[in-house]
């Protein structure tokens, strides 16, 4: 099954961490996001061949969401 069908909401929020990243203009602390997120989702990839337990998915979960944080932050300050 596709990762995408199997953690919707995780691969949704990388999804537009990604894409909101992309909109940004270039700075150290943009390219520390895009490699965080980058991380995420090999992180996220792997667990096709070992799925994940709940708190290691609201793990990934948070992490996300700090990231989305950080982008809205950023993004006030612009």
């Amino acid at each position: 099954m596709p990762k995408e069908r199997r953690f919707p909401a995780i691969t949704k929020a990388i999804r537009t961490a990604s894409e909101q990243l992309a909109k940004m203009p270039p700075s150290t602390e943009v390219e520390t996001l895009r490699s965080d997120v980058r991380s995420i989702e090999a992180e996220v990839d792997g667990w096709t061949v070992t799925p994940p337990e709940a708190p290691q998915r609201e793990g990934m979960m948070q992490r996300i969401l700090a990231i989305h944080l950080t982008i809205t932050r950023l993004v006030r300050r612009t």
